[in-house]
């Protein structure tokens, strides 16, 4: 006969929110969109420790966004 398994410990969005600095609402929207990998159970997002952490892996290795710079406006011509 087998052992029983224990459960995964999931983690909940409130949980992610405080270890991401982001607000619940935030990584509930990432859950529901896919970017993050999450199971909806019981009324909640619950995304595996693994799944989290390939997800901080992923972000990185993103490189940042480009900095936006202003072209240089054109010099005024001297006239005379």
């Amino acid at each position: 006969m087998n052992a029983p398994t224990t459960p995964t410990a999931f983690l909940t969005t409130e949980d992610l929110g405080q270890r991401w600095h982001l607000e619940a609402y935030t990584v509930r929207k990432m859950c529901r969109t896919g970017r993050v990998p999450a199971t909806f159970i019981g009324g909640q997002w619950l995304v595996k420790p693994a799944d989290a952490e390939a997800f901080e892996r992923a972000q990185m290795n993103v490189a940042p966004a480009a900095k936006r710079t202003r072209r240089p406006r054109p010099r005024a011509r001297a006239t005379g």
